[in-house]
């Protein structure tokens, strides 16, 4: 925004960029499924998750699931099916991590995960506004890749992190899978 036109409310013009680079940003990492281009996504039909009932439910336009947190961050669930699912976890959580400035990876480990495997990682990236937080768990079943991305200008809480996990832990998938379109 122009400096010609004050806010009233100051600071609300830096929130805004950053609202904006945050939705922008989930959208982007939810989309591990993109990596090497094509036109077609096949993602995971059927699946669950049981989120906790404080996290409320958003708009799913291009991501399979999206929840609102106390916190004011978000969660992003995404799956991609076929495509990439063999490379090791670790290297699909710097593909989601591309592109961003000042990308610092402070932590990963395996999480366990009934019927696949499992990586967490922690990251923090300079936008414009400051840093962003991601908490990523990457979850891997049967031929598909799930996304569960923690995305905040606020860092995870231990409480969201626990619940992150666990999430990503009590992830439900058989073998239904449906095609999308990567441009829809």
């Amino acid at each position: 925004m122009s400096s010609h036109y004050p806010s009233r409310f100051p600071g609300r013009d830096s929130l805004l960029r950053m609202a904006v680079a945050c939705l922008g940003m989930l959208f982007l990492y939810s989309r591990c499924s993109l990596m090497g281009g094509g036109a077609e996504i096949i993602r995971a039909d059927g699946y669950e998750v049981d989120a906790p009932k404080e996290w409320k439910k958003g708009k799913t336009k291009d991501v399979d699931r999206t929840f609102e947190l106390p916190s004011g961050n978000r969660v992003a669930v995404n799956s991609s099916c076929r495509r990439y699912t063999k490379a090791p976890l670790d290297v699909m959580a710097k593909h989601l991590l591309i592109g961003n400035r000042g990308v610092k990876v402070s932590h990963q480990e395996p999480v366990a995960v009934a019927g696949g495997e499992g990586l967490l990682t922690k990251a923090e990236a300079r936008e414009a506004g400051g840093a962003v937080h991601l908490t990523l768990v990457l979850v891997r079943k049967h031929e598909c890749l799930f996304d569960v991305v923690h995305l905040g200008k606020k860092e995870i809480s231990g409480d969201e992190q626990k619940q992150l996990i666990q999430l990503a832990r009590g992830l439900s998938y058989g073998t239904n899978e449906k095609a999308v379109g990567a441009h829809e």
